[in-house]
């Protein structure tokens, strides 16, 4: 995906509509529960960071992992 200077995109993966948000920079629902990782998906997610080179993970690494399900 080109950049262009000005351009208000920030889909990582071409998925998003030109101007709207990606989901880490929008407000939670407000009636959205709090859901904790399970075992498996702490695991997954360390193993996403590490592949990445980061020496623990972030918030895209707990997404992923909580997407993939138990």
């Amino acid at each position: 995906m080109i950049q262009i200077a000005g351009s208000t995109n920030h889909s990582v993966n071409g998925t998003a509509k030109m101007g709207e948000k990606p989901f880490w920079e929008k407000a939670p629902p407000k009636d959205a529960k709090v859901k904790h990782l399970g075992k498996k998906q702490i695991q997954s997610a360390k193993a996403h960071a590490r592949a990445a080179g980061r020496p623990y993970p972030n918030a895209v690494d707990n997404i992923a992992a909580a997407k993939r399900g138990k």
